[in-house]
């Protein structure tokens, strides 16, 4: 099994528009969309 790190989403992006397009590169066991809130300096 493979994981894919993909960075720079916009945070309105669903697990499913990942899935729909990573798919054609093969099957999809497992899709998480996870976001590290970080606070910009003033």
């Amino acid at each position: 099994m493979s994981r894919v790190y993909v960075g720079n989403l916009d945070p309105r992006v669903s697990e499913r528009e990942i899935e729909d397009e990573f798919r054609t590169f093969g099957v999809i066991r497992n899709c998480e969309v996870i976001f590290i809130l970080r606070h910009q300096q003033p």
